[in-house]
């Protein structure tokens, strides 16, 4: 198969960015799903279950939506052993990482008497997303849950599209459990999003939503930001490998392979050094197509939105850092390779601002961090790295300010207070420390 191949100077990354979502798409569903919203608002679960019904295929009675804990226990019971432990290892290491995240409560002195601190607190309750139809992520039930339980979060819901037989996938229920959910509802889609953010007679609302999703759930997630917090807007998955001289071609076709997989609007970039590289990356694709499982969807994503960038220099040169720099940045990818040596990463990881996570190394390849090195793959897609960050334990956490100041704090900073409250025109403002100084 053919892969467009382009010198890294004929553009800018800016149209790069473009090709990772289709905006066209994702501005055509929203006025579809404004109104399942606006369904789901007035109706709740009568709603939820026309929708169900209608995009899904599947009929059930509101007393149905929800799975019962049997099912769960059941799904974990019957699962293989060795799927249960790979689980296990990979929600340990998720764990690790996130535990690292949470954030410290804090005391300062400003004024001498006054100590303004942080305290924090975690969310009441959390919804998590977690897609079915097409594929079962068992992985992202760990990425999505195991953070929010580390936070604290004392109620998490997690909605997923039931199969055609109104039931989930067993191995979803089962991860559901190693992870630490136990409430969990047969829903999928804007639907979904729309009855956590609203809540109906049997979901309940949430305070924030978070996991990924198709252009559906992305668009009633951004419709409904505000209403309740989400993740980051989420589009087709995308990595950009940064490949130097002595990078394996078969290496770096592999993990190309590797995101392409994921489903026809998947993009896959590599920036390579030379003409030569590019046609060797190129031959080792054709080579694995034919072994692989999805290799139609290979085919349609990386003849879509597969790119080889060919900058034309090599690893020790200034010139290849800055313009691998300026690909980086300008794109923002979700996923970021670094395929190079150590000296050439030193020069390059500090110039890197936008991406959703970095992998460093030809021994660090995109899917450890899909499954178990503990990193989070709910990340920014679309250049959205270039302000959103990686799913983390902040995000299921509210900080909350707090002032304590003794009387001799108070006489210190009333007269700063005063002056601007007057100059503002707020006098009981200043009153309210002048008044008890006086006292």
């Amino acid at each position: 198969m053919d892969i467009t191949i382009k010198k890294s100077s004929s553009f800018s990354p800016a149209e790069l960015r473009k090709a990772t979502v289709d905006q066209a798409r994702l501005g055509q569903v929203m006025e579809s799903v404004a109104e399942i919203i606006r369904d789901v608002r007035q109706r709740g679960d009568a709603a939820v279950l026309d929708y169900t019904r209608k995009f899904d295929g599947v009929e059930f009675n509101a007393g149905d939506i929800k799975v019962p804990q049997g099912e769960i226990d059941s799904a974990y019971q019957n699962a293989e052993v060795g799927i249960i432990s790979a689980l296990e290892t990979a929600r340990d290491n998720i764990w690790k990482y996130h535990e690292k995240q949470k954030p410290a409560e804090w005391e300062i002195e400003t004024t001498r008497g006054v100590r303004p601190g942080l305290i924090i607190r975690p969310l009441d309750t959390v919804g998590v997303y977690v897609p079915g139809g097409k594929a079962f992520y068992p992985s992202t039930v760990l990425m999505t849950v195991v953070p929010a339980v580390v936070a604290g979060v004392k109620r998490i819901v997690m909605v997923t599209p039931p199969k055609k037989d109104g039931k989930i996938e067993p191995i979803v229920l089962a991860s559901a459990k190693v992870a630490g959910v136990s409430e969990i509802y047969k829903v999928g889609g804007a639907q979904a999003i729309a009855a956590l953010a609203v809540g109906t007679q049997t979901i309940p609302k949430v305070d924030a939503v978070v996991g990924p999703g198709n252009v559906y759930v992305t668009a009633a997630k951004q419709l409904l930001q505000g209403e309740v917090l989400i993740d980051s807007p989420a589009g087709p998955s995308e990595v950009l490998i940064i490949a130097g001289e002595a990078a394996s071609p078969r290496h770096v076709a592999l993990d190309m392979c590797a995101q392409a997989e994921h489903d026809q609007d998947a993009v896959a970039i590599v920036a390579v050094t030379s003409d030569s590289q590019a046609k060797e990356v190129v031959d080792e694709i054709n080579d694995l197509l034919p072994s692989l499982v999805r290799k139609a969807i290979l085919e349609a994503s990386l003849s879509r939105n597969g790119l080889i960038v060919v900058i034309g220099k090599t690893t020790k040169d200034a010139g290849y850092t800055a313009e691998a720099a300026r690909i980086i940045n300008g794109i923002a990818p979700e996923h970021l390779q670094l395929s190079l040596d150590e000296e050439a990463i030193a020069k390059l990881l500090p110039l890197v601002k936008n991406s959703g996570a970095i992998f460093l190394g030809e021994d660090s390849p995109v899917p450890l961090g899909d499954y178990a090195a503990g990193t989070n793959h709910v990340l920014p897609t679309n250049g959205t790295a270039a302000r959103y960050s990686a799913l983390n334990t902040t995000c299921f956490v509210k900080y909350i300010p707090v002032t304590r100041a003794s009387k001799e704090g108070l006489r210190n900073l009333a007269p700063t207070v005063s002056k601007l409250a007057r100059f503002e025109k707020l006098d009981a403002h200043a009153r309210a420390v002048e008044d008890r100084v006086k006292e």
